[in-house]
């Protein structure tokens, strides 16, 4: 019976055997509070490891998801500068256009103005200075003025 020693159980109850079996048992509450307690252990272990990779997993997708949020609002505030930017340039080109226009405006009039000024000066310088006698008709055309005589005709003297 010696071989079942190390068994907790035993086939024989009686004699010196159960006297064993009888301190085994009062021994086995204590051996399997010690087991309870390791495999708990072991269990809290395997449960704090698993909790472990779950909280380290968690981790790594927070931080993904911050980063394409993150890229994601770098898009929209470029998306926002570039459209800024384009209407800034578009309202550039419009006042330069209007400026420009302006300016052409008034330098169209300005121009007007010094051609109807050396229209009556031309006509006034052919009429006062004029060296043969006769009449002379001022043409002024879109570009220039045109001081014509025609002589013999009021002309004369003789």
């Amino acid at each position: 019976m010696n071989a079942n020693k190390g068994c907790h159980f035993s086939s024989h109850l009686g004699g010196v055997e159960g006297k064993e079996y009888a301190a085994q048992k009062k021994n086995r509450p204590d051996q399997e509070q010690k087991a309870i307690k390791i495999q708990a252990w072991w269990r809290g272990t395997l449960v704090r490891r698993t909790l472990l990779h779950a909280a380290l997993r968690a981790c790594v997708i927070q931080h993904w998801w911050k980063l394409m949020l993150a890229k994601l609002l770098e898009r929209r505030k470029r998306a926002a500068l570039e459209s800024f930017s384009r209407r800034e340039w578009a309202v550039v080109q419009l006042q330069s256009l209007v400026r420009m226009w302006r300016v052409r405006q008034r330098y169209c009039r300005l121009l007007h103005a010094v051609r109807i000024i050396q229209v009556y000066w031309r006509w006034h310088n052919c009429h006062s200075r004029g060296i043969f006698q006769g009449t002379y008709d001022l043409t002024a055309g879109p570009r220039r003025s045109v001081c014509q005589q025609r002589v013999g005709e009021n002309g004369g003297g003789d």
